[in-house]
C-alpha cells in the first residue's frame, strides 16, 4: 500500500515490483491525484496491478484486514488529523510480519513530533525493525511481529 500516493511517485516502481501477482493499494484523499495515478499507471504498463482508492469513499481497512506486506507512509503522516486511527488501522492490514516505511520530512516535523508518532506506532502493536538512513527526513521501518 502507498498510503497518500498521489500521482503516484512510489506507486508505480511498487507496481513493477509486485507483477503481475500482486497489488498495490494506492490511498489518497484527492479524487484528481488518483485519476492521474491511473492515467500514469496505464502509460507504464501496471494499471492491473494498482488499485486506488479514495478516502472516505471506497477506502476500508476492514476489507484488506492482514491482507498487505508492506505500507508506505511516505511524508503523509503528518497531514493525517488522526495518527493513531491511521496507525491502529494499517496495524490492521498487515499480515504478521508485515513492514512500514514510515518517512517524515525534517523541515515540517519535529524531532519530538516524529517520535510522537513512532510511539503512537507502536501503541497500535508496532515494533521498531530498524532506523533506516535516508536523506531530508526523519525515518524508520515498523514492523507488525508474527
Amino acid at each position: 500500500m502507498d498510503f497518500g500516493c498521489a500521482m503516484g511517485y512510489f506507486s508505480i516502481p511498487l507496481a513493477k515490483m509486485v507483477g503481475n501477482t500482486g497489488k498495490v493499494y494506492c490511498v489518497d484523499i484527492q479524487e484528481k491525484m488518483l485519476g492521474k495515478l491511473q492515467k500514469r499507471a496505464e502509460k507504464y504498463g501496471v494499471s492491473d496491478e494498482i488499485k486506488p482508492l479514495l478516502v472516505n469513499k471506497n477506502y476500508n481497512p476492514a476489507d484488506l484486514k492482514e491482507q498487505l506486506d508492506f505500507v508506505m507512509l511516505f511524508y503523509v503522516v503528518h497531514e493525517v488529523p488522526d495518527k493513531q486511527a491511521l496507525f491502529t488501522d494499517i496495524f490492521s492490514m498487515l499480515k504478521p510480519g508485515g513492514k512500514v516505511l514510515f518517512v517524515e520530512p525534517a523541515g515540517h516535523v519535529s524531532n519530538m513530533g516524529f517520535e510522537l508518532s513512532v510511539n503512537m506506532a507502536k501503541k497500535a502493536g508496532f515494533t521498531v525493525y530498524t532506523q533506516t538512513h535516508l536523506n531530508k527526513g526523519m525515518n524508520v521501518i515498523l514492523e507488525k511481529k508474527g
